[in-house]
């Protein structure tokens, strides 16, 4: 049986827009491994067979994944067809974001953040729904300064420490994890801006629900102060970290709208900020993380929700 080439390119929008989505990607990753039928598959991403077998053929459609083997199988006579990923790494070609028109390429690109962005935003949902589950979740951004070279350098560092860990196995203790790095040039030069045609189009994001292959997540738990409709509270949805004011609160108060809280970081609460001060402009507090505040300020925090 032939075995997958070294790197297979993306050369078309529509194939980068079509593998732009986690079941696919996690697809892609098994048949990178060995053949597997679609209902070898489903057993490892824990859809139905029919579920698979469409998305496998749009990956075949686009080239990334070929049919290799056709057997018969030993229950009953049934041919069963076996899927490979075409090559071990899949990549975008060097050229296809230059030489596509900037429409198409902005579509395709906002369609890969959306993805990430639903991916990340499951995984808060779950974080502060299920605080005693104590499931590391690590988000975060890093400036570096750094040569050309360097940070090169620095990206291989990062793929040989992941590398032993890439191949599936099963255990009471061991998880799928998600790794997504996102790392560019934090700011153009001045000749660079200038030389640009048109600033960058906001990315929107849908809601959860919005992802094709995954269904959406259960609702976070609401704090019992919260009855009213959500439109007489100040919604805060932090992911990093926050520092809050007493001027914050108060403004709060004075709006009439207090802050319904969820943050998955570093929060920090002024040492000027009373549990008085907490009772009044804080309707719900949901929090995981690190949580800066004093002993009173923590007490009142937890009557709002408390932290993870």
């Amino acid at each position: 049986m032939e075995e997958p080439q070294e790197v297979f390119y993306l050369t078309s929008i529509d194939q980068a827009r079509t593998i732009a989505d986690p079941l696919r990607l996690r697809l892609i990753d098994y048949l990178i491994r060995e053949p597997l039928t679609v209902t070898q598959l489903g057993e490892r991403v824990g859809e139905s067979p029919a579920k698979v077998h469409y998305h496998v053929r749009e990956l075949e459609r686009i080239g990334v994944v070929r049919l290799v083997e056709t057997r018969e199988s030993e229950r009953g006579g049934i041919l069963e067809k076996y899927y490979r990923a075409t090559a071990k790494n899949i990549q975008l070609s060097p050229d296809l974001l230059r030489t596509s028109p900037p429409s198409e390429a902005e579509a395709m690109l906002s369609e890969w953040f959306q993805m990430l962005m639903r991916e990340a935003m499951h995984a808060v949902a779950r974080a502060v729904a299920n605080p005693d589950a104590h499931e590391p979740l690590d988000l975060q951004n890093e400036y570096i300064w750094a040569t050309n070279e360097e940070f090169k350098q620095t990206m291989e560092r990062i793929n040989e420490a992941v590398a032993p860990l890439r191949a599936p196995r099963s255990g009471a203790a061991v998880h799928e994890w998600s790794i997504s790095i996102i790392a560019h040039r934090s700011r153009p030069s001045g000749e660079e801006i200038a030389s640009l045609h048109r600033p960058p189009q906001p990315v929107a994001v849908p809601p959860l629900s919005a992802s094709p292959s995954m269904p959406p997540e259960p609702p976070l738990p609401s704090s019992p102060t919260v009855t009213a409709s959500s439109r007489r509270f100040t919604h805060m949805w932090v992911v990093g970290a926050v520092d809050i004011s007493r001027q914050d609160l108060e403004r709060a108060i004075a709006k009439g709208k207090p802050y319904a809280i969820v943050v998955l970081g570093t929060c920090r609460f002024n040492n000027d900020i009373t549990p008085a001060l907490i009772e009044k402009s804080i309707a719900s507090f949901r929090h995981k993380g690190s949580l800066i505040a004093s002993p009173e300020v923590r007490a009142a925090l937890k009557q709002k929700g408390g932290e993870g």
